[in-house]
């Protein structure tokens, strides 16, 4: 199913433009500030002097953000054409505000903090090369995902993520996205509906970590306004250190890098 014949996968309070006339959907907040990568400092102005920019303030307090790593062009425009080309080969599941997905990982449930093996058969065989890359930056140096999640955003349904934050009982410290076919703008807010945000920009091909406070203490979104057309996210995790001690965890670890993995069904 898809847009054309006007099905889409929202649920609850989840709309996207296919679904959502005459009902309120989530609306980003007005103020925006902005991240930049070389000085790592949330200014009021996209464009600054690092040498010289101070701070953003809200009230009376420093806006800042740690744990954003981005290494641009990660990889080659070839490389992201044949990645694209193997997730095509397998069908795209609808799911929530507009977006599609292609899951390769456990099954788990986050409210009773029970995982499975389930249908999962390992992580695709394209991603060998993009770990191997990965392990050749000191930030990544030991990152050993079991999770792997396409998530297509196309601006025709109005495609977008809310304000979140990834579960931490099942998924570790770092949370790594290639970034393909668009550029696009990762919002970190520090409620889900506060009235500021930090806009942080995501290049074509670049990859992002996020660690540290970002991950734990901030809600991050893409906002529908942020996808000019189509743009896919391919996110890696990685276990958390206290479901990597569980009886299971070594054999979940060697299935996903068996890289033999399909799409989990359903």
């Amino acid at each position: 199913a898809d847009a054309a014949n006007g099905a889409c996968g929202c649920k609850g309070i989840r709309t996207c433009r296919l679904c959502e006339s005459g009902r309120p959907r989530f609306q980003p907040p007005a103020a925006r500030l902005h991240y930049c990568h070389d000085c790592r400092t949330c200014t009021e102005l996209p464009e600054h002097d690092c040498g010289s920019a101070l701070p953003a303030t809200v009230g009376t307090e420093a806006v800042v953000l740690q744990g954003i790593s981005i290494i641009q062009d990660f990889i080659t425009e070839d490389e992201e054409t044949a990645m694209l080309q193997s997730m095509n080969e397998y069908d795209w599941k609808l799911s929530q505000s507009g977006r599609r997905k292609q899951d390769f990982g456990p099954q788990a449930n986050f409210k009773k903090h029970k995982w499975k093996l389930g249908a999962f058969t390992g992580l695709p065989s394209w991603a060998r090369p993009l770990l191997a890359r990965m392990h050749t930056l000191p930030a990544l140096a030991d990152f050993v995902p079991v999770e792997l999640c396409n998530l297509e955003y196309d601006c025709t349904r109005g495609a977008a993520i809310e304000p979140h934050k990834d579960d931490d009982w099942l998924w570790g410290e770092r949370l790594v996205t290639v970034n393909l076919l668009e550029a696009t703008v990762l919002a970190f807010s520090r409620t889900q509906q506060s009235n500021w945000e930090v806009a942080v920009p995501l290049p074509r091909r670049s990859l992002v970590i996020v660690a540290a406070t970002a991950r734990h203490d901030w809600f991050h979104a893409i906002h529908r306004d942020d996808i000019h057309s189509r743009r896919v996210a391919v996110t890696f995790r990685e276990l958390s250190a206290t479901v990597r001690a569980e009886e299971g965890a070594a054999a979940l670890v060697q299935l996903a890098l068996g890289f033999e993995g399909v799409p989990v069904p359903g």
